[in-house]
């Protein structure tokens, strides 16, 4: 015999039919039914996080965080839509427009906004002219890692530190130092200057760029692992830490060769670190730069007023054999006038700079080993930063002077009395 449900029943067979026929959507627990396994991730369907308010297809965190700091400045801007495309090669016209904003340059109104922008870097001294080839430059071209590296330089105000930075051949003195400065996107290598830029490495050492300042004044403590540096808007102190690369009179050194009244700059990070610190400093010999400069206008002039036009003509085929032999004894007389040597004027007519560079230490090893009682060759050592020689060369000349200065008179003295 069958029973017949009652209509109570009836109606709570058919509600359980009816929520059985119903598909289950992921993230949402119907009453009486825990969620299903996976519930919590997104749906395909559902939009994409908006990165920076704008772009839906960036999902590295470092890049977030630049995209997002950069917002506030303007720099999207020269990214319109809602795709980033961070491996895309950035072109000359976004990079100009990033980096004016992103540094707060002034650009002009009106007009092509890229080539504004680019025109307010070559002014600001930020970008050569010469790195967009024809004339007039064009902008869709893509920048290489090694301009756009140096134009971010020196717009975060690490241009007198970049002069210093020294170089080597085959080498990117620009990569180097942002390298150093922790403002190289870790995808871009010291040898990487020529491949071209891509979008997601400017706005990451855009972003820290902006998180580092450069610190110019003179070095008045260098001890205990921090430095003070005596600024035009007064005193700053700095953390050195035994990472900090250090660079003096152009040559690679450490924090302990850091003297006090060194004219430093310092890159500096936002907890006070000192990242880079160039420096220079070292033998004061009188030299006034003004006089030597003006001694130096005054004896070219001269000497230019006595070129021959034969020898006008040598100059400008480029024919250094021909013109040397010709003018060696006008430039000898003017430049033995001035104090220099003929073997430092030849190096100078035939363009050996390494062989001047050497000469020109020399000299000072001389004139500072005069003036300090002590060997040049002791002086030309510490130029070089041969510590190891210049320590040997120390310890002889120690020995000496204590033989000279103090054994030989106390002998001449016992046996006058003796």
């Amino acid at each position: 015999m069958r029973v017949r449900p009652s209509g109570r029943t009836a109606w709570l067979f058919g509600l359980i039919l009816t929520l059985a026929a119903v598909p289950v959507i992921p993230g949402v627990a119907l009453p009486g039914r825990a969620a299903s396994r996976g519930a919590d991730a997104a749906p395909a369907s559902r939009p994409a996080q908006r990165v920076a308010g704008q772009y839906t297809d960036v999902t590295d965190p470092g890049l977030v965080r630049a995209l997002e700091a950069l917002q506030p400045t303007g720099a999207l801007e020269a990214f319109p839509g809602e795709q980033f495309r961070p491996s895309r090669a950035v072109t000359l016209q976004e990079f100009a427009r990033a980096a004016t904003r992103a540094f707060g340059v002034t650009v002009p109104p009106g007009g092509d906004a890229g080539r504004a922008a680019l025109q307010a870097l070559v002014e600001r001294g930020a970008w050569s002219e010469q790195e967009g080839g024809a004339d007039p430059v064009d902008l869709a071209l893509p920048v290489r890692v090694g301009p756009a590296a140096d134009a971010v330089l020196r717009l975060a105000g690490m241009g007198p530190v970049y002069e210093r930075w020294p170089s080597q051949q085959g080498s990117s003195p620009g990569l180097e130092l942002a390298q150093a400065a922790g403002i190289l996107p870790e995808s871009v290598k010291a040898d990487d200057a020529a491949r071209p830029m891509t979008r997601g490495e400017l706005v990451q050492m855009l972003y820290e760029a902006r998180r580092v300042s450069a610190v110019r004044g003179t070095l008045r403590t260098a001890a205990a692992g921090t430095a003070q540096i005596e600024t035009e808007l007064g005193s700053v102190r700095v953390r050195l830490a035994d990472d900090a690369v250090v660079v003096r009179n152009g040559r690679p050194a450490s924090r302990q060769d850091l003297a006090d009244g060194d004219d430093v700059v310092a890159v500096v990070d936002l907890a006070g670190r000192a990242r880079v610190v160039a420096a220079s400093g070292g033998l004061a010999l009188g030299v006034d730069p003004e006089r030597l400069v003006a001694t130096a206008r005054q004896a070219l002039e001269a000497f230019v007023r006595q070129l021959t036009p034969e020898q006008w003509q040598m100059l400008l085929q480029g024919d250094w054999k021909g013109f040397k032999a010709s003018a060696m004894p006008q430039v000898y007389d003017r430049l033995t006038e001035a104090g220099i040597a003929p073997w430092e004027a030849d190096a100078l007519l035939n363009g050996d700079w390494a062989s001047l560079r050497s000469l020109a230490a020399d000299r000072l090893a001389q004139e500072a080993g005069r003036r300090l009682d002590v060997s040049p060759d002791l002086v030309r050592s510490v130029l070089d930063s041969d510590w190891a020689t210049a320590r040997q060369l120390a310890q002889q000349e120690l020995i000496e002077r204590i033989i000279n200065d103090v054994i030989v008179p106390n002998a001449r003295r016992q046996g006058a009395t003796g």
